[in-house]
This record gives C-alpha cells, sequence and structure tokens, in this order.
C-alpha cells in the first residue's frame, strides 16, 4: 500500500504513523460506531443510502473506473444553505473560508471535474446518475472543458426531436403591455418516457454490453440524435440518446435514460453503452468503501478531520 502521506503533515507534526495505524484499524475493526455524526454537518436532509430525510451528511464523490479496477479519488462535502448561515459554527468546525458561501451538488461536482483536470488525471469520459445529468447548466460547463459525458437521465426530461426554432417573439401593433423578453421556441418537446412508447420492435437492437458474474450482460438498445433546451438560452444544444432496456430476475424490466455529448457517428451504440454501464463499478466503489472501510463509521468532529478520514479510506 502506497500513502501520500505529505497530507498529514505540518511545519510541527508528523501524522502520516499514525495514519497509516488509522488505516490499519479500519480494515480490522469488528466493531465500528456508527451512530455518532461528525459535527461538520448534522443536518436534516435526504440520504440516498436510507432513503429518507433524516440527520445525515451527504458529499460528493468522484471515482476512477477501468474495466474491473475502480476507486474513488476526490470528495466534497457538501454545506447545506441554512447550516451555512451560522458563521461561528463555520469557525467552530473549521470549515475553510472558501467554503462559507453556500454550494449546490452540482456545483461541488464541476468543482471537482476542474480540479482534477488541473492536476493532470487521464480520463476519456464521464459517468455519472441523473441528478447530474438532468442538469443543463452543468453539461453546458462540461461542453465547455471539451469532455465526453455519458450521463443517465429522469424519464420526465424533455427533449427536442428536431432543432428548436428558438426567439423572442416581436411585439405586435397596437398590443398593449410589456414587449417580450424571453425567450420561446415554436417546437414542443417530449418527455422520454413519452418517446419510448413511440418506438417499434424494429427500432431496438440487442446488445452484449459485457462479460458478468453472471454470464453476459445483455440488453435491447435504442440511439437517435435529439436536442435539449433550458427554455432560457438562446441556443439548444445536440445530444445522443441513448434507451437501454434490461431483462432482471423474474423478468421484470430496466430501462435508463442516457444522454451524451459525442457527435454523431463518433461512437458506435455499444461503446456507449459500455461507458454508461461502467457507472456499475462506481457505485461498488461508494458500498464497498462504506461496509469494508467503514467511511461513514466514524466519530470525529472537524472539517479537517473528516477530509483526513475520506483521504485514508481513498487509500485503504
Amino acid at each position: 500500500m502506497v500513502m501520500r502521506t505529505f497530507c498529514f503533515k505540518t511545519k510541527t507534526h508528523n501524522k502520516s504513523k499514525l495514519s497509516l495505524q488509522y488505516i490499519k484499524g479500519l480494515l480490522q475493526s469488528s466493531k465500528r460506531n456508527i451512530e455518532r455524526i461528525c459535527e461538520v454537518v448534522k443536518e436534516r436532509q435526504y440520504c440516498g443510502s436510507l432513503g429518507k430525510v433524516d440527520n445525515c451528511q451527504v458529499a460528493v464523490f468522484a471515482a476512477l473506473s477501468s474495466e474491473k479496477y475502480y476507486g474513488l479519488i476526490d470528495t466534497e462535502l457538501y454545506l447545506p444553505e441554512d447550516w451555512t448561515k451560522s458563521k461561528s459554527r463555520l469557525k467552530k468546525a473549521g470549515v475553510p473560508l472558501e467554503r462559507h458561501n453556500p454550494q449546490t451538488k452540482l456545483e461541488l461536482a464541476l468543482a471537482i471535474i476542474k480540479r482534477q483536470i488541473s492536476l493532470g488525471t487521464r480520463f476519456d469520459y464521464m459517468a455519472a446518475d441523473g441528478f447530474y445529468g438532468d442538469d443543463y447548466k452543468l453539461l453546458k460547463a462540461i461542453d465547455s472543458l471539451d469532455k465526453l459525458f455519458v450521463f443517465d437521465i429522469h424519464k420526465n426530461h424533455n427533449i427536442y426531436l428536431e432543432a428548436p426554432h428558438i426567439l423572442i417573439p416581436s411585439r405586435e401593433e397596437n398590443q398593449k403591455g410589456r414587449s417580450h423578453s424571453r425567450y420561446q421556441s415554436l417546437s414542443q418537446p417530449i418527455e422520454v418516457r413519452e418517446y419510448i412508447k413511440t418506438l417499434e420492435n424494429e427500432d431496438w437492437k440487442d446488445v452484449v454490453i459485457r462479460n458478468s458474474t453472471k454470464g453476459q450482460l445483455k440488453c435491447k438498445a435504442y440511439l437517435r440524435k435529439v436536442y435539449t433546451w433550458d427554455r432560457k438560452s438562446e441556443n439548444y444544444c445536440e445530444r445522443m440518446l441513448i434507451i437501454r432496456k434490461t431483462i432482471l430476475e423474474g423478468e421484470e424490466e430496466e430501462i435508463k435514460y442516457i444522454l451524451s455529448n459525442a457527435k454523431e457517428m463518433q461512437h458506435s451504440l455499444q461503446a456507449l453503452l459500455e461507458m454508461q454501464a461502467q457507472r456499475y463499478f462506481v457505485e461498488r466503489t461508494l458500498q464497498e468503501v462504506k461496509s469494508d472501510i467503514g467511511a461513514s463509521e466514524y466519530q470525529i468532529r472537524g472539517w479537517l478531520a473528516w477530509h483526513h478520514h475520506m483521504a485514508l479510506c481513498m487509500q485503504a
């Protein structure tokens, strides 16, 4: 195990040996206290692992994945807006000044992406769940970074089948009231869950994504160019829509909707599906770092301690 001990050194203290002991304790401990939540952020908010609102912490994580190898590389702790209103609490927890202003999870995700690019981290594309894929502003920001993304989207995501004609309606003669100031489109969008109903059997292709422990991972998939617009901007975006249908155990059908900024004919349908399917290993990373390493099981009360804990869990 290789450790970057400079994270735990200051001018007067060297905690590198203690950090190694800490990792060993995480790996060997059979009894972990999961009740006491770190005082950095103790706020009632939605917890994905619990599936409900409760006292918890939420963080944005980044992971690198290559075939069957995967691991976490970066994280940002999310601070709810109400929590950041107390400057004394921020100071007591040791939150740095640059994080005193509230930031959304989407802003934190973009900050992580930019940081990893600046550090020289090499990656071919990005994948994320529907929370990030539904945000028009984030996807535009990734476009500006010239990076490929393959993001899941929710089933109520709106798309345009043809390029929308965007304009600000001109004021008619003798029309009372203010002039129009917002962009409008003459085209009507359609939700992806409604669009899938228009597809015929011959529109779908059988694709083998990869080999898995239970045999080949197969699905039926569909690909076409679509357009997205946030109803605010002057311009629309061209995207590739991928729809993936997988038969689960018990003949239950799972449908995933995916958007990518790949150019038409740049990547095959199978290649895009393989990119999206790598999200499975990212989810495995989060599960294993919690269950095997104890990333969510700690008794710490400060900003720096939380980040030290997470850094050590990533290296374990």
